[in-house]
């Protein structure tokens, strides 16, 4: 998580913009397009996953996971027209047990998918590995 995020002191403070018993800094450190950027969440081959905080009227707040493709992958044709056609298929997807994407864009050069952010465990964790037992 950011350096930004502080423990909350009463975990009845949480809303929205305190997600996982954090205080999410209200000052970004950077925005991408209307979202403010909150924490790397992950990185892969083609592109990295960051928390981002949409913020709207009456106070309204809500966590985003932003799926956003790497600069150098931006140079080639192909791999932008790979990650917007996985954009087009994840939008046809509805599904109780899928994440939502509620946005396909590009911002400052880099092809993004705004999705619905599920609180949870990685994968990796939630799989054993082999030798070790389920947890």
């Amino acid at each position: 998580m950011s350096s930004a995020n502080q423990p909350l002191s009463d975990p009845a403070e949480a809303t929205p913009a305190t997600a996982h018993g954090l205080r999410l800094s209200l000052l970004p450190v950077e925005r991408f397009d209307e979202y403010a950027v909150v924490a790397r969440l992950g990185s892969g081959g083609m592109a990295e996953v960051i928390l981002g905080l949409s913020q709207g009227p009456q106070g309204f707040r809500k966590l985003v996971a932003i799926k956003r493709l790497h600069a150098h992958c931006e140079e080639d044709p192909e791999l932008v027209r790979m990650f917007l056609h996985e954009a087009s298929l994840a939008a046809l997807l509805q599904h109780g047990n899928i994440v939502q994407t509620h946005k396909v864009g590009c911002a400052n050069g880099r092809h993004f998918i705004a999705m619905e952010y599920l609180e949870g465990q990685t994968l990796a964790r939630a799989i054993p590995r082999e030798g070790e037992g389920l947890h």
